[in-house]
């Protein structure tokens, strides 16, 4: 008997705001240019709400993690040709304004996951992808074994990759930071009980706000040092620093906590991939940030780009939002047509006539 999957609105609208301060951060680091990303304008008050907005990503793994990523053909159909349709036309009409044509552009525009220009739909699809062998290590392991493989995980990417950058985590920004996340989403879903105190927020809230002050101070420590600004991208802003992972679990558990029911929410909630897959397109991005960085320049005041920048965050989202909506028109039937098709049985097919012309030969 099959059970229909109900989106909670607590996490769907936690993947909003994710993405809403994943598009800020975005403003900061490669429109202004002024969060110590490279050299350039330092400003404080950037700094400062960067370190706030930096957990989007995480938080995002974590949602993954939670719920668990169960690796369907319809799922994969679905990444795929998300991925492709933004990827394939908006290269096209990149082509058609600018009236030139290049052979490269196109058939990469057409490897929208080998060739993808994000690093965050690499990892998420090598996730996917890997996912039904992390499942079962996860419903095949005790609650003591589970929080061993933690452990081990954490020390790998704590010491091993935060603190000596090693290669096996270098910034998390790679799987190995994906899988990590992963796990803690699942073994909170598995193993520990949902927590609606007041006090229990209220030190979840405290919680995420004096991890993110701690970046803050952290970035500013190594800004004001003799240390190369390299630096405050390795020990500041890494994604796998301890100080912004348990600011994302912090974040995490808050919403956890939230009991709403949306439907409005729901359905926005559908297109959060298509929102970053969009503005972060690199034939959008760079005019993007380059029109932030002109209002920066027009605005005297850091502060009140900080109040402007929600503004143009939230149009950014709604704009890509009802774009997506009509991709989904589009590519639902081929997605729905793709995924009637019994490719297990293909597949199983393809394997037994290569063993026995194998063992034929």
């Amino acid at each position: 008997m099959s059970k229909v999957k109900i989106r909670e609105s607590n996490f769907e609208l936690l993947r909003l705001v994710c993405m809403f301060f994943i598009i800020i951060h975005h403003f900061l680091v490669h429109g202004l240019q002024s969060v110590g990303y490279a050299e350039g304008d330092f400003n404080i008050g950037a700094v400062f709400f960067n370190c706030f907005l930096i957990i989007g990503v995480n938080c995002f793994v974590l949602i993954s993690g939670y719920f668990g990523i169960n690796p369907t053909w319809k799922g994969f159909f679905n990444l795929t040709l998300l991925c492709l349709f933004y990827t394939f036309s908006i290269t096209i009409i990149s082509f058609l304004i600018s009236g030139s044509f290049e052979l490269k552009k196109f058939i990469y525009s057409l490897l929208p996951i080998s060739h993808s220009p994000y690093w965050f739909i690499r990892s998420y699809f090598y996730l996917f992808l890997l996912s039904f062998m992390l499942n079962k290590v996860v419903l095949n392991s005790t609650k003591f074994e589970f929080l061993s493989i933690i452990s081990i995980l954490s020390i790998l990417t704590f010491y091993y990759g935060f603190f000596w950058a090693g290669e096996i985590n270098p910034g998390g920004y790679n799987l190995f930071q994906f899988i990590f996340l992963y796990f803690i989403g699942r073994y909170i879903a598995l193993h520990t009980q949902i927590n609606s105190n007041i006090s229990f927020k209220r030190n979840l809230a405290l919680i995420y706000v004096f991890s993110s002050i701690c970046v803050f101070g952290i970035v500013l420590a190594i800004f004001y040092s003799p240390l190369n600004i390299s630096w405050i991208i390795k020990w500041g802003y890494a994604y796998n620093s301890p100080f912004i992972v348990i600011s994302s679990i912090a974040f995490f558990l808050l919403f956890r906590g939230i009991k709403i029911s949306s439907q409005y929410v729901n359905n926005l909630a559908i297109s959060t991939l298509a929102i970053y897959i969009i503005h972060e397109n690199p034939n959008i991005s760079p005019k993007l940030y380059t029109f932030i960085n002109e209002i920066s320049k027009a605005i005297p005041s850091q502060w009140l780009l900080m109040l402007i920048f929600p503004i143009f965050a939230l149009i950014i989202m709604f704009i890509c939002i009802y774009i997506d909506k009509l991709r989904i028109l589009a590519t639902t039937p081929i997605q729905n047509k793709l995924s009637s098709i019994n490719w297990d049985n293909k597949i199983e097919k393809l394997f037994d006539f290569i063993t026995k012309r194998k063992i034929n030969s």
